[in-house]
């Protein structure tokens, strides 16, 4: 099963061959592989149709997003979403589909709500705060230790000598 699991959808890419010398796009190996060929193969096997896609189309779909959000690490893992999505979709393929547009399109827009998700939450850093506008105006004391200021006063005084 080239390392597609049933049940809760697990893909490993790493079993599709992720090498450096990736084909170039519509070639898997050797064999250059068409639309209706692709489509007709997700028919038929779709963990076929994936490692056909992946082998083809990995390194444009890697590009595109690294285009979008500038982040290699983040395109990586998008990449790898967009085309468990893909696996997910297979069914959906038709004859008249273009598989490049559609998986160009679902890239898109998994990474257009990866750049939403994270302007949405954005993380402030505490030492930035301090005397701004943003700095929370009542004191906090969720982490005080009840013998915190009997401690800073031993400390204020001098030792004797």
């Amino acid at each position: 099963m080239r390392g597609v699991l049933q049940g809760p959808l697990v893909l490993s890419f790493a079993a599709l061959g992720d090498s450096d010398a990736a084909p170039a796009a519509g070639e898997v190996g050797r064999a250059v592989i068409s639309d209706a060929q692709l489509t007709a193969l997700a028919r038929e096997s779709r963990e076929d149709a994936l490692a056909a896609m992946y082998g083809a189309y990995k390194t444009r779909i890697y590009t595109f997003i690294l285009r979008m959000c500038g982040d290699p690490e983040t395109s990586d893992d998008l990449t790898q979403d967009v085309f468990t999505k893909a696996y997910q979709a297979l069914g959906s393929l038709t004859r008249e589909h273009r598989v490049l547009p559609w998986l160009y399109r679902i890239a898109h827009n998994a990474t257009v709500d990866h750049i939403r998700r994270r302007r949405r939450f954005s993380w402030l850093q505490v030492g930035r705060l301090a005397g701004t506008a943003e700095e929370p105006l009542m004191p906090d004391r969720h982490g005080a230790i009840p013998e915190q200021d009997q401690v800073r006063s031993v400390l204020a005084t001098p030792p004797a000598a």
